[in-house]
């Protein structure tokens, strides 16, 4: 699935036609080295790319237990939820796609230092095996109406390397790279950072994250060129999704903050189409959802009601209307810092209910739910002819090009 055309790289570089995996197009892959089975990034992603392949090199995480990891986590999302969210639906061995290729990034005198390129063979000697192996870990998508396909390949190879061998295999990078609490890649100055400026060609958003239990340095999620610019937030990125894993896999909900710090960066601002967007149902022009790039803060006396976040609401960011509540108090759920109170979908229902309830004309809220569930906003509107007038705040470019870019009634 294409990013939005807002989305914009000069120096990408068209694939020369050799496919890795089976991928059709590299560039249109979600490139997330040492994931180990963060699946986060499909719930964070399904909108943008229906592949995510994540190299990662470990002397335990074979495939049955990747498998096994990625059963229970989804088995605890869908459980939260109560209903089937993500599903791993399917495994598949690729281990004939590899080829003799080397194993470590090796003769690039002008990215490493002599005491670096010591630095790197020890620590990934011991953990890369003799034999390559690749999996392909098939998953479903639901969301309401919508199903997505999404595939996660795994490489038992080291990052680095392996992005040297997509370019020379395929003349292009993906266009999405995350890179989370890798100890060095979200970093400036980093070797990934290195490796890319050598090869000229860069990615569109650049995902970077840390987990506070491990690394106390903000730097990963603030600005630093080139990808300076921040297109997107995530909140409630839970790694480990309450699963027991070893400490150096996951960020443990065993501590808190369970959840990581991750942010979305850009090398230029992202160019929105407009300041607002507003969504009709086909069954009654008089029920429509308004998305609008602002602060609700700001706007808040346009209105008659307002949802916020409870973190929102703890911080003093009050919504200063009429009526207010948070999404935490009409959900019911406690999520612990592990998800969102509600899907977005829920988030639409609960807010129309409470409009009707509380007898408003009109409601400003924020996003709840994951970032890849836009799809769900017609949903709703057809859903019933009852009038309804919502409009959803929205901070973060990337938030509102993804949103907008779901639907087909966009009127204004």
């Amino acid at each position: 699935m294409p990013l939005p055309s807002a989305v914009k790289n000069s120096a990408r570089r068209k694939p020369i036609g050799h496919k890795m995996f089976g991928i059709s197009d590299i560039t249109k892959v979600c490139y997330y080295p040492a994931a180990g089975t963060d699946i986060q990034a499909i719930l964070r992603f399904s909108h943008l790319t229906d592949t995510i392949l994540a190299p990662t090199t470990s002397r335990y995480l074979t495939r049955q237990r990747q498998e096994d990891l990625f059963k229970a986590k989804c088995n605890t999302l869908n459980s939260f939820f109560g209903k089937p969210l993500l599903e791993l639906v399917d495994v598949v061995d690729l281990d004939s796609y590899f080829e003799d290729e080397a194993k470590y990034l090796t003769g690039a005198e002008d990215i490493f230092s002599k005491e670096e390129q010591a630095v790197y063979m020890r620590a990934f000697m011991p953990l890369v095996p003799k034999r390559l192996s690749a999996t392909k870990f098939v998953f479903k998508r639901t969301l309401g109406r919508t199903e997505r396909k999404v595939d996660w390949i795994h490489t038992s190879t080291e990052g680095i390397a392996t992005l040297a061998v997509i370019f020379k295999r395929t003349g292009a990078l993906p266009e999405i790279f995350c890179t989370i609490q890798t100890g060095n890649l979200e970093y400036p100055y980093s070797i990934l950072l290195r490796i890319i400026k050598k090869i000229g060609t860069y990615p569109e958003i650049w995902v970077r994250g840390f987990w506070p239990t491990k690394a106390w340095s903000r730097i990963p999620i603030q600005s630093f060129p080139p990808y300076k610019h921040i297109a997107q937030d995530y909140g409630n990125w839970n790694s480990s999704l309450g699963i027991t894993t070893l400490n150096h896999e996951d960020n443990s909900s065993d501590h808190t903050p369970k959840h990581s710090c991750v942010r979305a960066f850009t090398r230029e601002p992202l160019e929105l189409p407009s300041k607002h967007r507003t969504l009709q149902s086909s069954l009654n022009p008089n029920r429509r959802l308004t998305i609008e790039y602002g602060n609700i803060i700001d706007q808040a006396g346009r209105f008659d009601g307002s949802i916020i976040s409870e973190r929102m609401n703890h911080t003093g960011m009050h919504a200063a209307t009429h009526m207010a509540t948070t999404w935490e108090t009409l959900s019911g759920r406690n999520p612990e810092g592990m998800f969102p109170a509600l899907t977005f979908l829920e988030s639409l229902e609960a807010a129309g209910t409470y409009a009707m309830k509380e007898g408003l004309r009109n409601l400003a809220v924020t996003p709840m739910g994951y970032e890849d569930e836009g799809v769900s906003i017609q949903e709703y509107l057809d859903a019933s002819d009852k009038p309804v007038d919502i409009t959803v705040f929205l901070m973060r470019p990337l938030d509102y090009i993804s949103l907008c870019a779901e639907s087909k009634a966009v009127t204004s």
